[in-house]
């Protein structure tokens, strides 16, 4: 398993934090696997729970799946990886539950 953050700052506060897991499928390498945990502004962020958190919610099936190309590298896996987690936000379902710092990973990268 892999882990990105998006919006961790080494010193200072963060302005929220979203940690993605991902890890590609043994059986079939085109699938990535990947789940998310969200750090909120009020709380310290922690990559060790975090990494458990995401481990858990592997564990319950609780991911998504893409299909990527066996030519991907890192970049290309991340970048699938953030298109289809801002597509999966837009979903109303979805949206409505999540708080208003972290509708948009594209707004934690850029921090």
């Amino acid at each position: 398993m892999r882990y990105i953050y998006f919006g961790h700052k080494k010193e200072g506060r963060h302005k929220g934090v979203i940690c993605v897991g991902f890890e590609q499928s043994r059986n079939i390498p085109t699938i990535i696997k990947y789940s998310v945990a969200l750090c909120s502004p009020k709380d310290n962020f922690s990559k060790k729970l975090a990494r458990k958190i995401i481990t858990g919610r592997m564990a319950k099936g609780k991911s998504r799946e893409l299909l990527i190309r066996s030519s991907y590298g890192n970049k290309e896996i991340i970048e699938k990886i953030i298109e289809d987690y801002d597509y999966s936000l837009s979903h109303p379902a979805i949206n409505g539950h999540l708080p208003r710092w972290a509708k948009s990973i594209r707004g934690l990268i850029a921090q």
